[in-house]
């Protein structure tokens, strides 16, 4: 997921050439998959693609997917969580990268692996999440690591 803000980034996110960004970006997917993954474990919603007995985008996917409930998104929470943490650092970007964080529960609706409501739980979510990360000092020293390893490289 990471690797598809890099061409809105101008510089690679995956490479370990910024190892304070990467290890800031591993640390919010992280929190974001784990605030998800409670609520999908109690509501285990059907997700479309099974409910109508059809396929995914990602037919790779499916087995997985249908033991996994829908409700709320990690995926989308995880993108999310990504733009938000990306405009933070890079906030001359910050249209272009929460559109495509944005672009991540709308592929998850398109591809008919969860419902509207599972990426707008999802977002919100991740929201909440990233408004804690806000307090904890571990996180703002994490970002303030890569905004100085960002300003060093250009």
């Amino acid at each position: 997921m990471v690797q598809s803000f890099e061409p809105i980034a101008g510089l690679s996110l995956s490479d370990g050439s910024h190892p304070h960004l990467t290890m800031l970006l591993r640390r919010a997917a992280a929190d974001a998959a784990f605030s998800t993954s409670r609520a999908k474990g109690h509501y285990q919603r059907v997700r479309p693609f099974v409910e109508h007995d059809g396929n995914t985008c990602r037919p790779q996917d499916e087995p997985m997917l249908r033991k996994d409930g829908s409700y709320p998104s990690g995926h989308t929470a995880i993108g999310w969580m990504l733009a938000l943490v990306l405009t933070d650092v890079m906030p001359d970007k910050q249209d272009a990268l929460l559109k495509r964080g944005y672009e991540f529960g709308e592929s998850r609706v398109i591809c008919r692996a969860h419902w509207l409501s599972d990426t707008l739980a999802g977002r919100v979510v991740a929201s909440a999440t990233y408004a804690r990360l806000q307090s904890d000092p571990v996180f703002r020293a994490q970002r303030e690591l890569a905004r100085q390893e960002l300003a060093a490289s250009h």
